[in-house]
């Protein structure tokens, strides 16, 4: 289970990352992730270096697998490497308005509000369908006419990357912001 402790605001937006206490497990978990998209990065190209031209079916079977797995590693590995980066959106409000517009959306989409703190947020959404274990937390940082926000899950195992629920949540504030 993560745990999202300690955020250092300020120093967050100045390094334009999350800056937080992470604990061993959390560290060992964002290593496991850069090896598995390496292992399927060269399991890849090793497909390359197999690949038999004389059989089309197997060819074309082949390249498929090799494109695919190529860019599913890749963007697992970008995606991993920019978990914690802040994503900036400007504002036409002041903090204040803000805030209250952030919790008005979170409370029409159903987000939990996990924790609020200043001028700090953390909107947890459950990822299963089974219950409400595995969570997707949106962790906003709020500024006078701007806002910071970063997506991190919570798996079972292994933490993976979110994929795209950080360019819904872009958009979602975009439209709500401006």
């Amino acid at each position: 289970m993560r745990s999202i402790r300690n955020i250092q605001i300020n120093k967050s937006i100045e390094k334009g990352e999350l800056v937080y206490d992470e604990s061993g497990w959390d560290k060992f978990d964002t290593y496991t992730n850069y090896v598995a998209s390496i292992a399927l990065i060269l399991l890849a190209l090793a497909g390359l270096y197999r690949l038999d031209q004389q059989k089309g079916n197997d060819l074309a079977f082949t390249i498929l697998f090799v494109v695919v797995a190529l860019l599913l590693g890749s963007y697992h590995f970008y995606r991993q490497w920019a978990e914690k980066k802040l994503i900036k959106i400007d504002s036409k409000f002041r903090a204040e308005e803000i805030k209250g517009k952030l919790l008005d959306y979170a409370a029409n989409e159903e987000y939990e509000i996990y924790r609020q703190k200043g001028y700090c947020l953390i909107l947890n959404e459950t990822t299963d369908l089974t219950g409400d274990r595995y969570k997707r937390s949106s962790i906003i940082l709020i500024r006078d006419h701007v806002v910071y926000f970063a997506v991190m899950q919570d798996n079972f195992r292994l933490n993976s990357p979110v994929y795209t629920s950080h360019l819904t949540l872009k958009r979602d504030l975009r439209k709500l912001l401006n």
